[in-house]
């Protein structure tokens, strides 16, 4: 995998859990987080994962 910076500390971002909240649900997820002020994003392979489960959530 490619290395990421946080663009406010230009430091290098480092594998964790972060929370996701959709519809009222709340689900941690691995993501990448800056060490220094927790900023966090989500890779494009959790996108894809995402987007099938709020498409699941949506039909019911």
């Amino acid at each position: 995998m490619e290395k990421w910076h946080c663009f406010k500390d230009k430091v290098e971002m480092v594998k964790g859990e972060i929370s996701l909240a959709y519809l009222g649900m709340t689900q941690d997820i691995e993501g990448l987080k800056c060490p220094k002020c927790g900023e966090a994003y989500i890779t494009a392979e959790v996108v894809k994962t995402v987007n099938e489960g709020e498409q699941q959530l949506e039909a019911k």
